[in-house]
Protein backbone atom coordinates (compact mmCIF):
# COMPACT_ATOMS: atom_id res chain seq x y z
CA UNK A 1 0.00 0.00 0.00
CA UNK A 2 1.21 3.33 -0.89
CA UNK A 3 0.63 6.24 1.42
CA UNK A 4 0.95 9.68 0.37
CA UNK A 5 0.71 12.12 3.05
CA UNK A 6 -2.04 15.33 2.73
CA UNK A 7 -1.69 18.85 3.51
CA UNK A 8 1.30 19.62 5.73
CA UNK A 9 1.83 15.94 7.02
CA UNK A 10 5.03 13.79 7.11
CA UNK A 11 5.68 10.26 6.71
CA UNK A 12 8.39 9.07 8.64
CA UNK A 13 10.14 5.53 9.07
CA UNK A 14 11.83 5.53 12.69
CA UNK A 15 15.59 4.41 12.50
CA UNK A 16 16.48 1.40 14.03
CA UNK A 17 18.80 2.38 17.02
CA UNK A 18 22.27 0.88 17.18
CA UNK A 19 22.21 -2.04 19.66
CA UNK A 20 25.93 -1.94 19.50
CA UNK A 21 28.34 1.10 20.25
CA UNK A 22 31.36 1.73 18.06
CA UNK A 23 33.70 0.89 21.19
CA UNK A 24 31.81 -2.43 21.59
CA UNK A 25 29.45 -1.67 24.23
CA UNK A 26 25.80 -2.70 24.28
CA UNK A 27 22.76 -0.95 24.84
CA UNK A 28 19.75 -2.26 26.54
CA UNK A 29 16.80 -2.09 24.88
CA UNK A 30 15.38 -0.67 27.05
CA UNK A 31 17.06 2.62 26.52
CA UNK A 32 16.35 2.54 22.76
CA UNK A 33 12.09 2.48 22.99
CA UNK A 34 12.22 6.37 22.80
CA UNK A 35 13.83 6.61 19.90
CA UNK A 36 12.35 10.16 18.27
CA UNK A 37 14.59 10.08 14.98
CA UNK A 38 14.02 8.85 11.51
CA UNK A 39 14.33 9.38 7.70
CA UNK A 40 10.97 11.19 5.44
CA UNK A 41 9.89 9.07 3.15
CA UNK A 42 7.15 11.85 2.14
CA UNK A 43 5.84 14.83 2.63
CA UNK A 44 2.40 16.73 1.63
CA UNK A 45 1.93 19.90 -0.50
CA UNK A 46 2.28 22.25 2.44
CA UNK A 47 5.44 20.83 3.80
CA UNK A 48 7.74 23.75 3.78
CA UNK A 49 11.00 23.07 5.46
CA UNK A 50 11.16 19.50 4.83
CA UNK A 51 12.48 16.97 2.20
CA UNK A 52 11.90 13.45 1.03
CA UNK A 53 15.28 11.19 2.92
CA UNK A 54 16.35 13.86 5.43
CA UNK A 55 17.03 12.95 8.73
CA UNK A 56 14.69 14.09 11.68
CA UNK A 57 13.56 14.69 14.99
CA UNK A 58 10.33 14.79 16.11
CA UNK A 59 8.38 15.32 19.16
CA UNK A 60 5.79 12.38 18.64
CA UNK A 61 5.45 9.24 16.81
CA UNK A 62 2.46 9.99 15.04
CA UNK A 63 0.00 7.91 13.67
CA UNK A 64 1.19 4.55 12.97
CA UNK A 65 0.99 2.70 9.88
CA UNK A 66 2.70 -0.30 7.70
CA UNK A 67 3.46 0.46 4.38
CA UNK A 68 5.35 -2.07 2.34
CA UNK A 69 5.66 -4.09 5.09
CA UNK A 70 7.38 -1.43 7.12
CA UNK A 71 6.00 0.42 10.06
CA UNK A 72 6.15 4.05 9.50
CA UNK A 73 4.70 7.61 11.17
CA UNK A 74 2.39 10.16 10.13
CA UNK A 75 2.38 13.24 11.81
CA UNK A 76 2.26 16.54 11.29
CA UNK A 77 5.49 19.21 10.05
CA UNK A 78 4.79 21.02 13.23
CA UNK A 79 5.95 17.50 15.58
CA UNK A 80 9.50 17.63 13.67
CA UNK A 81 11.79 19.77 16.34
CA UNK A 82 15.01 19.15 13.45
CA UNK A 83 16.63 18.29 10.70
CA UNK A 84 20.05 16.41 10.87
CA UNK A 85 22.47 17.70 8.69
Amino acid sequence: MSIKPLRDSVLVKKDTPDVKTASGLYIPATSTTNQTTGTVVAVGIDVKEIRVNDTVVFLTSGIELTQDNQKVYLMSETDILAVLG
